[in-house]
């Protein structure tokens, strides 16, 4: 979304809603109250699996945590030799025929190296296993979301660096939630070739989802394309292939563009919203950009009525395919739309209210990743509702004048499916929202 500057800051819920990184260090997810979360998504704080030397912590410059780090070193570098051992002597006694040879053993071993952050980087195979289901006992597979950046020439150059930040990761894929630009800059064919440039540049997959910065909030003069022309831009420049990624190892996807057209209608036109399945996981983008100049309830945009039947037919499809045997459900869009601006609030609630709706019906842990509003948040802004969801979790990622993304770790068989595992801050400066300032860099 465009920038509050000259603004004061928004009142109330932007900074009580949910807990930003301090929070979490508090370990607001280690014990949850009555009626809220249960424990199967986890944050960064004590007693909530986090990992030896996890970077989302900061340091304890203490003998005691020197000691203790060591300590804990040599408690897992000893686990790790007994759980490689212990796998040997399985498959020994497999080949005896005296044992299953299931590979149980070697399983235990690398959740165990996981959980220790020593694990091997997730291979290319995995990537294109995007249909086949989890085995039971899978070790879980990282991906990384970023959004609302780059929006300055110097933003632009530290995005370039975090790409290859996140290459060597070497994750599946990542995920880019739309604001590709600042709401005042041109909206330009020029300059959308220029991000497609970026995002070709992941060694691995990029899906990405386009925000209101760079369709709804167009404004034509200087260049600029108006939002309907830039929507059409995007769709040719971005999702030309409806059924692939970006990025040099691009992913198989679902459009809804491929759907079968309802009942005495055109065929959707939103070509950009998408879903595939990783290990039993199910994601799904929506073209739901933020509230900014371009939608609100006043000033609707061309079709958007149109565009909001999309959106929602997608919610439903996306739900009915989870339903059918996906472990969790991913959901990427732009907006944050619970803390909206006054004349947002109408085009958002059907939103919201279909959302809460397929979440509780599904039953199972479900996590909305968006940006908007360029603060770091891990979760569930209805658990202190008269009606809580307790099965879901929303992640909002940094953004300008941050240049930073948020690994995310997916376990689908583990009790706590979701977690923030590293985040990594390329840029930032002195106005960045809390979680995304230079002091916060893990």
């Amino acid at each position: 979304m465009a920038e509050r500057s000259g603004r004061k800051p928004l009142p109330g819920p932007l900074y009580r809603r949910g807990p930003t990184l301090p929070a979490l260090q508090g370990g607001f997810l280690s014990a949850p109250a009555a009626g809220s979360a249960p424990h199967f998504l986890r944050g960064a704080g004590k007693g909530s699996g986090i990992r030896v030397g996890d970077p989302t912590l900061p340091p304890v410059p203490s003998a005691f945590a020197r000691r203790s780090d060591f300590q804990a070193s040599g408690i897992l570098k000893r686990a790790r030799t007994f759980l490689r051992f212990a796998a040997t002597v399985s498959l020994a006694l497999a080949a005896a025929g005296t044992a299953p040879a299931t590979g149980t053993a070697y399983a235990a071993s690398d959740t165990a190296l996981a959980a220790a952050g020593t694990a091997p980087a997730a291979s290319t195979a995995l990537a294109a296993a995007d249909a086949v289901p989890a085995a039971p006992g899978a070790a879980g597979f990282d991906f990384v979301a970023l959004g609302d950046t780059p929006y300055s020439a110097r933003q632009d150059a530290a995005f370039g660096a975090l790409v290859e930040r996140i290459n060597a990761l070497a994750p599946p894929f990542s995920v880019h939630v739309g604001d590709i630009k600042g709401s005042g800059a041109p909206c330009t064919e020029e300059y959308f070739r220029h991000i497609r440039d970026r995002f070709d540049a992941f060694a691995s997959a990029l899906v990405y989802t386009p925000g209101d910065n760079e369709w709804t909030d167009c404004k034509p003069g200087a260049g600029g394309l108006t939002p309907a022309a830039s929507l059409h831009a995007l769709r040719a420049i971005f999702f030309a292939t409806p059924a692939r990624s970006l990025g040099r190892r691009p992913l198989a996807l679902l459009s809804q563009a491929d759907l079968p057209a309802p009942a005495g209608s055109a065929k959707w036109a939103t070509v950009e919203n998408a879903r595939w399945t990783h290990q039993g996981v199910g994601f799904a983008t929506f073209n739901v950009p933020g509230c900014g100049d371009g939608w609100d309830d006043q000033r609707p945009f061309p079709g958007q009525e149109r565009h909001w039947q999309a959106v929602l037919a997608w919610l439903r499809a996306t739900f009915d395919a989870a339903e059918q045997g996906q472990k969790a459900l991913v959901l990427l869009a732009q907006a944050e739309p619970w803390d909206v601006l006054p004349q947002c609030v109408h085009a958002y609630g059907g939103w919201l209210e279909a959302l809460r709706a397929a979440v509780l019906r599904y039953g199972r842990p479900v996590l909305l990743v968006h940006g908007d509003q360029h603060t770091f948040r891990f979760d569930n802004p209805w658990a202190g509702s008269p009606q809580p969801v307790p099965n879901f979790r929303r992640l909002e990622v940094c953004g300008s004048p941050a240049v930073g993304a948020v690994v995310v770790h997916v376990e689908p068989d583990a009790q706590d499916v979701f977690s923030v595992k590293q985040r990594l801050l390329e840029f930032s400066a002195r106005n960045a929202r809390p979680g995304c300032r230079t002091e916060d860099r893990p």
